[in-house]
């Protein structure tokens, strides 16, 4: 019974990533230079027609009980930024030792301890190598079924 609940840890994580995807998007919709030439309520529906296998319904106005577009400024697709480069750098520091001082100590001194001071850009890839494929380890993850 432990085992058939962790395996279903990872069942719909698509419709998950489509739904991220989705809220990105009407967030870069509502907070885009280019005034919106339909109402809210289309554009969300538009939108969730065309990038999820989730339909939505009309009249509804989901996208008014959805707080985070409030405040984020169009920034709402740094979630899944965040997870694309926590798995480059878990899969390169702490996949074959999730306690490794050595892995820990390279992330503190590397990455941490510059908070706002370096370039984000610059530090991932010091720590992760000249040209490394960004969405690519998140994508073999969802490809098999062990999306975080």
């Amino acid at each position: 019974m432990v085992n058939t609940l962790q395996a279903s840890r990872y069942d719909f994580s698509a419709i998950e990533v489509q739904r991220q995807v989705l809220y990105s998007l009407v967030d870069q919709v509502y907070h885009g230079m280019e005034p919106l030439k339909e109402s809210t309520t289309d554009s969300f529906l538009r939108l969730q027609e065309k990038h999820t296998n989730v339909r939505g319904e009309a009249g509804t106005h989901y996208q008014t009980k959805f707080t985070h577009l409030i405040g984020y400024a169009a920034g709402y697709y740094s979630y899944l930024w965040s997870r694309v480069y926590s798995t480059n750098l878990w899969d390169k520091l702490f996949e074959s030792d999730p306690l490794s001082r050595e892995a820990g100590e390279l992330l503190r001194h590397r990455l941490l301890a510059h908070g706002g001071a370096k370039d984000p850009a610059e530090m991932l890839e010091e720590m992760l190598g000249p040209g490394y494929d960004a969405v690519d380890p998140l994508m073999k993850r969802f490809e098999n079924s062990k999306l975080n």
